[in-house]
């Protein structure tokens, strides 16, 4: 199924590139501009079990995708001018925003090194927890688990099954069916259960993995005394933040700046939600952000930047940089807002914020 959709996408991304479309359609349907989203940032990996890959790309795709941003006519900006770009309206100018998610060492290791050589700004959005260590990315962990092992057995109440991972279908095939589960049919607190139970069961390391993948607070401390570098908050534990109660929501806020600032002695002006699916985020959280005293929050549903989102910069779109699509063709579809069009138009009509 994975292999089709990305075909499916491959050949859109070709029509719409034919004939000079995303240029000539970037006026009408561009907006003031975009964010894009990356996750990690890392050579090719030689293993036919890559679940995640779709949250990674290559170093040198990074580099050449900052520069073709560059030849649409995009402005690459920091995102307290980009708020700033927002509240000024101004359609003859167009920017562009790069951010990163999570904290993974390659984005220090591999990633910043790109930046200060192309001289732009991006941001970092800091899961205070896995640079504490005391957070793993479960659904990394579950990919290390699923890859080890020729079966997973999950025994809890609300599901008890044995998964075969014996070959690479099965593997594939167990590892989505225990994502959708696991972001579903359990709670936020359960999914973390299982998972630790999961590690402690087979033996995995959870600490062992943040020390390979994650920055330290040397990194981030480095990264806040960069003028090109911004470090945002992306929770502490990396929640999906609309499946918890507003006590916990805050909590998990507050922590994750706090941490940061605890060890940078500089307070994030700018946030992320850690999930961008339907059940992971909403307006009421944005509230909760708001009060928080952040300037703006960025979900990863796909949209343009309008002067809308001015008024209420708390649920602002990003687009992803997918790590199945790495081609400058991408980056001219994405950058013209051709994809995202019809969000927009919906949303128009049903009255929505711009989002």
């Amino acid at each position: 199924m994975a292999g089709v959709k990305s075909n499916l996408i491959k050949a859109a991304i070709q029509v719409l590139h034919m004939g000079g479309l995303c240029r000539l359609g970037s006026g009408f349907t561009g907006g003031m501009g975009v964010v894009f989203t990356l996750h990690r940032v890392r050579r090719p990996v030689n293993d036919a079990f890559q679940p995640n890959a779709h949250l990674e790309i290559t170093p040198a795709f990074l580099d050449r995708a900052i520069s073709r941003i560059h030849q649409n006519g995009l402005e690459i900006v920091s995102l307290d001018d980009l708020i700033e770009h927002l509240q000024s309206g101004r359609r003859d100018r167009r920017v562009a925003a790069i951010t990163l998610d999570d904290g993974y060492l390659d984005n220090f290791d591999q990633a910043y090194p790109i930046f200060k050589k192309q001289e732009v700004p991006f941001t970092v959005f800091t899961m205070s927890g896995f640079i504490d260590r005391e957070v793993a990315p479960w659904w990394i962990v579950l990919e290390d688990l699923i890859r080890q092992n020729n079966s997973i057995s999950l025994d809890h109440p609300v599901r008890r099954h044995t998964y075969a991972c014996d070959s690479l279908h099965g593997k594939v095939e167990s590892y989505q069916t225990l994502v959708s589960s696991l972001t579903t049919d359990f709670s936020e607190t359960q999914q973390r259960e299982v998972i630790n139970t999961l590690a402690e069961r087979y033996e995995y390391d959870a600490v062992d993995l943040c020390n390979s993948i994650a920055m330290s607070w040397d990194h981030i401390r480095q990264l806040t005394q960069d003028p090109i570098s911004t470090v945002g908050g992306h929770t502490h534990a990396h929640h999906a933040l609309a499946r918890l109660s507003d006590k916990e929501v805050r909590h998990e806020i507050d922590k994750g700046l706090d941490r940061i600032e605890e060890e940078t002695g500089v307070r994030s002006r700018h946030f992320a939600f850690p999930y961008g699916y339907p059940s992971a985020i909403s307006e009421n959280v944005g509230n909760i952000i708001k009060q928080a005293g952040l300037v703006s929050a960025y979900t990863t549903r796909p949209g343009m930047l309008n002067a809308s989102q001015a008024q209420w910069p708390y649920l602002i779109p990003r687009i992803s940089l997918n790590g199945y699509q790495q081609s400058l063709k991408m980056i001219d579809l994405f950058s013209s807002g051709l994809p995202t069009a019809p969000l927009g138009t919906v949303n128009k009509l049903r009255g929505r914020r711009a989002n």
